[in-house]
């Protein structure tokens, strides 16, 4: 299981930050922008190690379910520039600024530990706990050109807080179809 999928399901949504201050910007475009632009590439390790098995409830029937425990271990880190993000989420009074901006880095960090409990009857995922500590580092570095001279200005952010989810997986057999409104075969219009 690939740690960008289980961070980041979804991928890449094309989030682009919307907020009006430069600060809030920042906020943006590191804790609020795309999580899967993180961990793809990312360093660090995801260690995981088999426990054996564990029964689990399965069900309101007192029935259980024979399940693999894996515990996992994370201790991510990744850079990604976002000043690409950043000059598109840029309002037009900070577009019109005398100023070149230069880079945006983001710089994150995840460490914590995870259950993954694997269904072997049906050979998939049972659920997913992962709790931990995130932290990002961003900054906004412009360079302010004058008259005469050229000032480089920086502002940083530092955010760091617990981060948990939990997921459960199932097949979906229990769920109705949804109908696909999109496809013309199944439009009875012409």
């Amino acid at each position: 299981m690939a740690t960008r999928t289980v961070f980041a399901p979804g991928g890449n949504l094309q989030m682009t930050p919307t907020g009006g201050s430069l600060f809030g910007r920042l906020v943006e475009v590191g804790v609020g922008g795309d999580f899967a632009d993180f961990y793809q590439p990312a360093g660090g390790s995801v260690e995981a190690v088999y426990r054996g098995r564990r029964d689990v409830p399965e069900g309101d029937g007192g029935a259980t379910l024979s399940v693999g425990v894996v515990e996992l271990t994370f201790n991510i880190v990744s850079h990604a520039d976002r000043a690409d993000l950043y000059f598109r989420a840029m309002p037009a009074e900070e577009r019109r600024e005398f100023a070149r901006l230069e880079e945006v880095p983001v710089d994150y960090t995840f460490t914590g530990k995870g259950e993954l409990l694997w269904d072997l009857a049906r050979s998939r995922a049972h659920s997913l706990v992962v709790e931990g500590q995130e932290g990002f580092v961003s900054s906004v570095t412009k360079t302010r050109l004058d008259q005469r001279e050229e000032h480089r200005v920086s502002q940083q952010g530092y955010f760091s807080g617990p981060l948990k989810f939990e997921v459960r997986f199932s097949d979906g057999a229990a769920l109705d179809a949804e109908p696909d409104v999109d496809s013309p075969k199944k439009s009875k219009r012409r």
